[in-house]
């Protein structure tokens, strides 16, 4: 089921995240997907992805009080133990768009 996405927000960090001095420039959420005839099990229940326009921006929200108060409240409902965190920049190999025309 490709291309499917669900959001869900809590309004304090969404508000922050429309604040333009968050330095985010796009926030998304996937949350995993139980298919019947899938053979492989997830490793995790979901993603939140933070984009930024570069690395100084990404530093600047790290250093915000907002982040911080996030990151404390992410024990409430996330295994710490489990999470993979990693910083990346896309390549985009094939755009669907793209190909159709």
């Amino acid at each position: 089921m490709p291309g499917i996405r669900i959001h869900i927000l809590l309004e304090p960090l969404f508000t922050w995240l429309r604040n333009p001095y968050s330095h985010v420039s796009e926030y998304a959420q996937s949350r995993r997907l139980t298919v019947a005839e899938d053979k492989c099990q997830p490793d995790y229940d979901g993603m939140a992805e933070l984009w930024f326009d570069d690395v100084e921006d990404l530093l600047a929200a790290r250093r915000s009080p907002e982040w911080q108060a996030s990151s404390e409240d992410e024990a409430n409902f996330i295994d710490t133990d489990k999470v993979a965190y990693f910083v990346s920049e896309e390549h985009i190999l094939c755009d669907e768009a793209k190909l159709k025309k």
